[in-house]
């Protein structure tokens, strides 16, 4: 993998979490593309429920940290912080979505490599 996807998805540091189960953490990241997580963030933050957007956030910050997704946590970190502020976080919302994508693509290309 080269250095932009190293940022994006740290294998090394997810596989350190769960004490090199490659066949672990695959199937953890494989089912971190099917949570509905990010989805209700995306419908809380457009609908302008911020407490449920923040929760949301809060919870798949949590699942980024975990699985050592760095540009998604970095994106919904961000937006938590905006959201905890009482703002709407719409533009940070755009940033996670790209955060999001890219990240489904790197899991991806991880799970298919290995």
């Amino acid at each position: 993998m080269g250095s932009q996807a190293a940022t994006v998805l740290d294998a090394e540091e997810g596989l350190k979490r769960l004490g090199g189960n490659k066949k672990l953490y695959c199937k953890l990241l494989n089912s971190f593309l099917s949570q509905p997580t990010y989805g209700e963030l995306r419908s809380f933050v457009e609908s302008g429920d911020l407490e449920k957007a923040r929760a949301s956030a809060h919870a798949l910050k949590g699942m980024a940290a975990n699985l050592s997704l760095k540009a998604l946590y970095e994106a919904v970190a961000a937006l938590e912080a905006i959201l905890k502020q009482g703002e709407a976080g719409q533009n940070q919302l755009a940033v996670v979505d790209q955060a999001n994508e890219v990240t489904a693509s790197a899991i991806k290309g991880y799970v298919a490599a290995v």
